[in-house]
């Protein structure tokens, strides 16, 4: 089942659950952004990186061999970036953006609000995930 998620830099894992109440920045909004936005697949969707106070959604198009795909969105609210959110989604759905912001890692995914996950043990296979998905629709 898909629900929201947050993804938030720690100094280790072991350590988010207090991390994520005090958390380290990614960094300016923009630089993420357009960091992002460099590699294929990504783009903005809405907001702006010159008001501060806007959220930014930046959306990944997943694509297959058969050139299907499906899109997910992520929302930057805050300047400097305290954490990534997305919403009906799999925490493995983070994998585009950690791959790209793999030197600020290690990270640590909240879910719902409550339960850690640690990035590092998700399994990132693309036929596992769309089989995932197809059966969340099917339900």
């Amino acid at each position: 089942m898909s629900s929201s998620h947050d993804l938030f830099r720690v100094t280790s894992f072991d350590k988010a659950q207090e991390e994520i109440f005090n958390p380290i920045p990614f960094g300016d909004r923009a630089e993420i952004v357009e960091r992002l936005c460099s590699v294929l697949g990504f783009q903005i969707e809405s907001g702006t990186l010159s008001d501060r106070s806007s959220q930014v959604i930046v959306s990944y198009q997943y694509h297959h061999e058969d050139d299907q795909g499906r899109g997910v969105e992520f929302s930057f609210m805050q300047d400097p970036v305290i954490f990534v959110s997305i919403n009906r989604a799999q925490p493995e759905d983070f994998y585009p953006v950690i791959h790209v912001l793999k030197d600020l890692s290690p990270f640590a995914i909240v879910e719902n609000g409550d339960m850690i996950l640690d990035p590092e043990r998700l399994y990132y296979s693309f036929d596992d995930w769309m089989q995932l998905n197809y059966e969340d629709s099917e339900i």
